[in-house]
């Protein structure tokens, strides 16, 4: 792993962005409160200072100029050092008293520096006049810079501390983003290599990343399933196409050797064009699956009443189901009309009943039923053949899927897998069931969509 990596991720460039505005809030901060406390430490300097020159003009008032240069002298005595400094001067700037050795130029209270024995330092000064003499008391101002150092040191090693805290979790959480986008990015390498089975790592922490790999998961589950029925639709498909491209063929070939023996070869003619019919029909409801499942458009969608649509769709498939001996009832509950594709409905009831029709048997009893519930209206279709598997009812909803009972009648294995895409396309749903005997196909329209 590079340098750049690291630093390049979103993780150190936020915890650099939030270092920088700690900088600046804490630089800020710092000389506030810097400013604050050596404004007090001043402060309480400049009281002590004021303090002792009332001290000693009291002295003055009460014992005069003698007195004063005595208490002068014992408090040069009793503090022998030189954090304190006190000077008395007469109108010619004559030393009277103290270790200061020139009278100062200004009245008030200043910081000055002060000579006295061999240097000077540093002083917060207080200057009165005494009728012609000048009295100055001072202490050293030299705690303040040292507090202030102290100070500014302590708050610039913290600061940098922090800072290396801030940026180093910045660094470690960028590294360990790295480390998890670079285990994704292997993983949808190995994806796109081939190895269909291989999903995003997850740690079980519920971050951001784990959320990213779990619907990205679900997808790759989602895309390995359209894919193996890509793959399943494909085998059926050529499996269902060679059927009749081969009757086709023959047909063909039995209509050329007819020509040359001089007999007619209209039969064989004929019989291939009903293969390539058959063909025909086949991929136009393949594309018709497609474009139902393809499209959201309802512009098309009038009020349609199903109890007339099922009348017509039994109407049309009585002649089949007369053939088989079998008996078409209706049972049409009064209910109000749906917003709906007239012909598309036309064509999944067609669907229904003739799937009824053809696998029930000789002899079935057939009920196409139209109801009301109070959350849907439904289109149902029963009948007392062998009935569906439960395991298989969700199979035979799927494109060229057949059973093996349907194996010897025609058919393609789109009927239920059109009804089921009819059914989508209007919010409704489709559910295979048991007739005991036989099996039920029911579609529900939610009464949010009727009209």
């Amino acid at each position: 792993m590079r340098p750049g990596d690291i630093l390049s991720g979103a993780p150190f460039r936020v915890a650099a962005a939030a270092c920088l505005a700690f900088i600046v809030i804490y630089g800020l901060a710092g000389w506030m409160l810097s400013n604050a406390l050596l404004g007090g430490l001043e402060h309480e300097i400049e009281a002590q200072v004021e303090s002792e020159g009332i001290l000693l003009e009291t002295v003055y008032e009460e014992r005069g100029r003698t007195g004063l240069v005595e208490a002068l002298g014992d408090m040069e005595r009793l503090f022998a050092r030189t954090d304190r400094v006190a000077g008395l001067f007469d109108a010619q700037g004559t030393n009277l008293a103290g270790p200061m050795n020139a009278a100062p130029d200004f009245t008030g209270i200043e910081r000055r520096e002060i000579s006295h024995g061999g240097g000077s330092t540093g002083y917060v000064l207080r200057v009165t006049r005494l009728e012609t003499l000048t009295l100055a008391v001072g202490r050293e101002s030299a705690p303040l810079e040292r507090a202030r150092r102290s100070l500014v040191l302590g708050l610039v090693i913290f600061g940098l501390i922090l800072s290396t805290v801030i940026l180093t979790l910045g660094a470690w959480a960028s590294r360990a983003s790295f480390l998890r986008l670079r285990a994704m990015e292997r993983a949808l390498g190995r994806i796109a290599d081939g190895e269909a089975g291989v999903r995003l790592p997850l740690r079980g922490r519920a971050d951001q990343f784990d959320r990213v790999s779990v619907q990205m998961n679900a997808n790759l589950d989602r895309l390995s399933r359209l894919m193996v029925a890509m793959k399943s639709t494909a085998s059926a498909i050529a499996h269902d196409l060679k059927t009749p491209l081969s009757h086709a063929h023959i047909a063909m070939q039995s209509a050329v050797s007819a020509c040359e023996a001089g007999e007619d070869p209209l039969p064989r003619i004929e019989e291939a064009l009903a293969e390539i019919d058959a063909l025909n029909a086949l991929f136009e409801t393949m594309l018709r699956i497609s474009r139902i499942q393809g499209t959201t458009d309802r512009k098309n969608f009038d009020p349609v009443d199903l109890a007339e649509l099922a009348e017509k769709t039994a109407s049309i498939l009585a002649p089949m189901a007369d053939e088989l001996g079998q008996t078409v009832a209706l049972d049409l509950a009064p209910v109000p009309a749906i917003e709906a594709d007239k012909s598309m409905l036309q064509q999944m009831a067609i669907n229904i009943l003739r799937n009824a029709v053809e696998h029930a048997g000789k002899g079935a009893a057939i009920t196409l039923r139209i109801a009301t519930t109070p959350d849907a209206t439904i289109f149902e279709v029963s009948d007392t053949g062998p009935g569906i598997a439960p395991e298989d009812r969700a199979r035979v909803l799927e494109a060229f899927i057949r059973l093996d009972s349907a194996r010897g009648s025609a058919g393609s294995g789109l009927g239920l897998a059109l009804v089921k895409a009819v059914a989508d396309l209007h919010g409704a749903t489709l559910t295979l069931g048991d007739a005991g005997p036989g099996l039920i196909v029911r579609v529900e329209f939610p009464n949010l969509k009727n009209s």
